[in-house]
């Protein structure tokens, strides 16, 4: 299941906090390539970059 997602990009808007923030790590344990938009750059700068290489 961890590469169900593997070779996709998902383009999480509002992925700074919250269930956002939530799906996209969701999306990267899963084997996604995820980048987060989101009008909050303080908090976006928060997610671990390690989230988001499917760790």
């Amino acid at each position: 299941m961890a590469d169900e997602f593997q070779g996709k990009v998902v383009l999480m808007t509002g992925g700074s906090y919250g269930i956002g923030r939530s799906a996209a790590i969701g999306f990267a344990r899963r084997g996604a390539r995820v980048v987060v938009a989101d009008i909050d750059q303080k908090d976006g700068r928060r997610i671990p970059i390690a989230t988001f290489n499917g760790l």
